[in-house]
């Protein structure tokens, strides 16, 4: 007579609803990225930099990425100074306080709940191409004729007062938001040697580093700074150049949104990162 203690194993049950879900599979945007060269990237961005701040600079006298000058202007601004940049102060805050609320929001929303990690293809894609989209709207306030983005004649005199055009505060917000957005991305990835916004760190980092005249496969962090200071230098010039042609203002707000977008798009091409266990995520 059999054992009637031994438990009876019910037979598996076929009916699909009572199984459980399959896991999900892990889908494109959610996937991290192989970020080794991604400081290709960044490089690009710190050429926009240079190309955008330059150009910007010359036509409104105010910085929308290097926010160390901004800090200057806006305390000269206290003392009335200089009288050949009037309201320079308020462009100077405006442009401070954009690229703050850029840094803040990218960070806090690549790092919510709801969104996949920071680092995954689809958090980079959407940063930069809205970094693309917000220099697409001024590049079209410029275009358009709301904003002048010919070259400043603020230097006249000091009864240029009359001329200050308080709608150039637009398109600077949506620059400088990119710009906050853009070096959080770079913070986010771990390139602490490519702030691509500021290059004051990055000369003292060249300067004191141990390594600095080791072969360049020795030391990829001083290429990298290196290669941002000429990324920011040629920037520079080239909004320069851009900005005495006929293109003006508009022309280097053009391409830097067409660098953007450039950015955006290759964060879909770079390879799944790997892991020791399964080579890929």
């Amino acid at each position: 007579m059999p054992d009637s203690t031994i438990p009876i194993t019910a037979p598996e049950s076929s009916d699909p609803d009572t199984r459980p879900p399959p896991p999900k599979p892990t889908s494109f945007l959610t996937t991290l990225v192989d970020t080794t060269h991604a400081d290709l990237l960044l490089l690009t961005a710190t050429f926009v930099s240079g190309l955008i701040d330059a150009s910007a600079y010359n036509a409104w006298t105010v910085f929308a990425a290097m926010q160390t000058g901004n800090t200057m202007f806006l305390a000269l601004g206290a003392s009335n100074q200089p009288q050949s940049k009037p309201y320079g102060w308020l462009k100077s805050l405006v442009s401070i306080t954009s690229f703050l609320t850029g840094s803040f929001l990218t960070y806090r929303i690549t790092h919510a709940n709801f969104t996949p990690s920071p680092v995954s293809r689809g958090s980079l894609w959407f940063n930069f191409f809205m970094q693309g989209l917000w220099v697409v709207i001024a590049a079209s306030l410029v275009e358009s004729g709301f904003v002048s983005g010919s070259t400043s004649t603020y230097a006249a005199s000091a009864a240029v007062h009359k001329e200050v055009d308080f709608k150039e505060l637009v398109p600077l917000v949506f620059l400088a938001m990119q710009f906050g957005a853009q070096i959080a991305t770079s913070r986010i990835l771990g390139f602490g040697e490519i702030p691509t916004t500021v290059l004051t760190s990055v000369y003292t980092d060249i300067a004191t580093d141990p390594k600095i005249l080791v072969g360049w496969r020795e030391n990829v962090k001083r290429n990298r700074r290196v290669g941002g200071v000429v990324c920011m230098l040629t920037g520079g010039i080239a909004g320069g150049w851009i900005s005495r042609s006929n293109a003006g203002l508009a022309g280097a707000l053009w391409l830097a949104a067409g660098l953007k977008f450039i950015i955006s798009t290759t964060w879909l091409l770079l390879p799944n990162k790997r892991t020791p266990q399964s080579g890929a995520v």
